[in-house]
């Protein structure tokens, strides 16, 4: 066994890709091995803004050794009657390069006697076939970012600076991007204790791959596991920091090689602004943890991690950050001061002069359809106050206008809450004015107060109805204007409150308020495919089995939680009762076939001869008068209609007693299609 280590040496790599890079390559490279029949113990991949490593433990010295039995043409094709091959005979043994001695011959499973060879084939050693197999790994990387650089150089997400390839303490031999791999490596760039030689850090000769990390570490200052980079940053943490943000963590980690840990203050003038001002400056901005009280109130403390933190310039660091993030803050202050002079309906005067998308209008069209779609949506699952809701409609976008979110964009809605209440606005529109654009993220707060609800939703339905008008529809990774965001925000939101949504009228209400009924017909069947694939993977997400969804999905997108119910009925039924679960999968799927082709009939009582089949009935209506079917009510029925198979001929030769028997199980079949399309579902 062998130890093997690659270092590709970069400049600096934005943090925010750093962990998908890291998980890319960590599959690619299991897979690569795999493929190449090289066995290995362990598998790690590492990365700073400044390099990207893969260390493979147990590495075997060479490939697994195979052996195949390759099956040729009958013999009686194979050889002629004086015994010599034939031309399907030579072919077979050119196409496997082997001679003649070392064919045999078998029966295969027809009993026929055919050529057989027993071809076997010796691994390379691993020093002879690696390389390459990096090489092609690095350079076939799907990769979100990618450049070029120098003589044409690349493509890779960061220009490469060095190689390191290590396979014990021998070098295996890599050129990638017209660098060739070498045994040294660079320290910390400011903290290696040598950088005369280089300006890259201190140029380290590594001994051999098993001792790379620890002289990364002690000679070159650079903790290359990012789990222990966290740490070291979590353990400098005072208390206060417990509601730090973990993509910003994340973000700081991936940001140094060495962390350090200040802290530092915000004078209290600053902290008159709202608190979502100040944090945002802080960690949008400044990348700064903000230390809070118990009760998630700002304390004015903030931490910064720094990636050249010695004992020698911590006070000059601090004091550089400051500085920076006092001028940050003074900005928004003046933002803040400023504004208020403006106020919120001025604002929204002018948002007749900002286009929200070429051809479909300004920002003020945009807020008289919201008003339109929230009418609508009040009217079918909201009580609503008129006036309030045409209050909020006429401000929905106003913070648009406003001087700190023009700097902040992150902060709209905030700002629109925090001017309202200022300007004395009631509190139930304050928040609604912030709870639009919530969810933020995929697994971000969602929206509470009604208004909040109505205007959230008309905000994703006009958004999505834009994207399709101007043909920008989502495709393959491109989605130009974000609606599988606006939509999952829909699905989330609705679910949350229980909202029984027909998404095909909502829609359709939708080009209504943008005047292009028209334009509907012809985009409802993608909008319903878009739709619908989002429902799945939502309730796939939810933790529902993928037939379970797929039976329930034609359903879900008229009518929405009901679709939701009956998966989770199903679920959890399968789950308590997998005999009955069976039964009743089984018992609606005979029903069902026995309909199909039939035309509909009309049921008499009066013509049935059997006492089983006025137990099925009675059985079947009281299913029907039930306000609340579940499945476990049904269970009863469908043990009465496996009698009733087992004992009707439902294709009687009279024909009267067959149809009626047909209008009995088009009426059973109405019950059981409340579950959806049974036939995908998996026993």
């Amino acid at each position: 066994m062998v130890k093997y280590v690659f270092e590709l040496g970069l400049e600096e790599v934005p943090a925010r890709f750093c962990r998908s890079l890291t998980t890319l390559v960590d599959e690619r490279i299991r897979q690569s091995l795999s493929d190449a029949r090289l066995s290995f113990d362990g598998v790690s991949v590492m990365m700073t803004y400044r390099r990207l490593v893969i260390c493979i433990d147990g590495l075997a010295e060479s490939q697994t050794d195979i052996s195949q039995q390759v099956m040729g043409p009958p013999c009686q094709v194979a050889y002629d009657a004086e015994g010599q091959l034939t031309a399907a005979g030579q072919g077979f043994l050119r196409k496997i390069g082997v001679d003649i001695s070392q064919v045999q011959t078998k029966q295969d499973a027809k009993g026929r006697d055919v050529l057989f060879v027993e071809k076997s084939e010796l691994g390379s050693p691993t020093s002879q076939c690696l390389g390459a197999l990096i090489q092609t790994l690095v350079e076939n990387l799907p990769l979100s970012i990618a450049m070029r650089w120098g003589q044409g150089q690349g493509p890779f997400v960061r220009p490469v600076q060095w190689v390191l390839s290590l396979l014990n303490d021998q070098l295996l031999p890599i050129t990638l991007f017209g660098v060739t791999a070498d045994l040294y490596t660079f320290g910390h760039r400011f903290l290696s204790e040598d950088r005369s030689d280089h300006w890259l850090g201190l140029r380290i000769s590594v001994r051999s791959a098993e001792t790379f990390i620890q002289q990364l570490q002690d000679e070159g200052q650079v903790i290359l596991d990012p789990t222990q980079r966290k740490q070291v940053i979590c353990d400098a943490l005072p208390d206060g920091a417990m509601f730090v943000d973990d993509t910003l963590l994340e973000e700081l980690v991936y940001l140094s090689e060495c962390p350090g840990v200040l802290r530092a203050k915000i004078t209290d003038d600053f902290l008159t602004l709202p608190h979502v001002v100040v944090e945002t400056c802080l960690t949008k901005h400044q990348k700064y943890i903000p230390l809070k009280d118990a009760d998630g109130r700002l304390t004015g403390d903030y931490v910064l991690v720094s990636d050249n933190l010695t004992a020698d310039n911590d006070a000059t660091i601090r004091q550089g950050n400051e500085r920076v993030l006092v001028a940050r803050l003074r900005d928004a202050q003046f933002f803040w001061e400023q504004d208020q002079k403006v106020g919120l309906m001025a604002y929204a005067q002018r948002l007749e002069g900002l286009v929200y998308q070429a051809g479909l209008g300004s920002m003020a069209d945009k807020q008289r359809r919201l008003l339109a779609i929230s009418r609508q949506l009040a009217e079918a699952y909201f009580s609503c106050d008129t006036a309030s809701l045409e209050a909020l409609c006429a401000c929905s976008k106003a913070d648009l206008m406003s001087l700190m979110v023009q700097e902040f964009p992150s902060l709209q809605g905030y700002m629109a809450e925090a001017y309202a209440r200022l300007e004395g606005a009631p509190e139930l529109l304050c928040v609604a004015l912030r709870e639009q654009y919530e969810p933020r993220t995929a697994s971000g707060t969602l929206p509470q107060s009604d208004l909040g609800v109505m205007l959230a939703m008309a905000d994703r339905l006009d958004h999505c109805v834009a994207a399709f008008i101007l043909e920008q529809n989502p495709s393959g990774s491109r989605d130009p204007l974000g609606i599988r965001r606006s939509v999952v925000a829909l699905l989330r939101i609705a679910l949350d409150r229980d909202l029984d949504v027909n998404f095909s009228e909502l829609f359709r209400c939708v080009y209504e308020v943008y005047g292009k009924e028209s334009l509907y017909a012809a985009h409802a069947e993608v909008i319903e495919t878009f739709v619908l694939q989002r429902i799945q993977s939502q309730f796939e997400a939810l933790g529902l089995a993928y037939d379970v969804v797929a039976a329930v999905l034609p359903l879900s997108y008229v009518s929405l939680v009901t679709a939701y119910r009956r998966a989770l009925d199903l679920a959890d039924f399968k789950a308590k009762d997998v005999s009955g679960y069976k039964a009743f999968v089984e018992t609606g799927l005979r029903v069902r076939r026995l309909l199909q082709k039939q035309d509909s009939f009309v049921l008499d009582e009066g013509l049935f001869e059997m006492d089983i089949e006025r137990d099925a009935y009675l059985g079947l209506q009281n299913c029907v008068t039930q306000e609340v079917l579940s499945l476990q009510a049904l269970t009863p029925f469908v043990t009465v209609m496996t009698r009733y198979f087992e004992d009707v001929l439902v294709m009687h030769d009279k024909r009267d007693i067959q149809q009626n028997r047909l209008a009995f199980l088009q009426q059973c079949h109405a019950v059981f299609a409340t579950w959806g399309d049974l036939e995908t579902l998996v026993l």
